[in-house]
């Protein structure tokens, strides 16, 4: 089925640039324009696959299996976006916040706002 075909080129697409997206965050750097442009153009091309694939009528055993193949595929393509989404976050967090106490005791509130009242 061409569309199946067509559908499991574009995820092997993806990953492959959510792979290298994901080997530059953990340099440290931010990813290029180019890549972000290449997975921002790729979204509209899935989903058009997606959609001509579900306007299919039946798909064979053997068909069945390929998707099956895909969507575990998807998944973990969806885990290892998750991943650089975090990665992309810390690289944004300015140091100043990383450093900073998750909450505030009750002392450092008294000493910071008893001076100002």
């Amino acid at each position: 089925m061409e569309c199946l075909e067509l559908y499991q080129a574009l995820c092997e697409s993806a990953q492959d640039l959510i792979s290298k997206e994901n080997a530059v965050l953990k340099q440290g750097q931010m990813p290029s324009r180019d890549l972000l442009e290449a997975k921002s153009n790729l979204i509209p091309q899935l989903d058009s696959a997606l959609q001509a694939l579900k306007s299919t009528e039946k798909l064979s055993s053997a068909d069945k299996k390929i998707a099956q193949k895909i969507q575990q595929k998807l998944m973990k393509i969806l885990l290892q976006d998750k991943e650089n989404e975090k990665l992309l976050l810390a690289l944004q967090v300015p140091q100043q916040f990383k450093s900073m106490p998750s909450v505030a005791s009750s002392h450092l509130l008294k000493i910071t706002y008893g001076k100002n009242h």
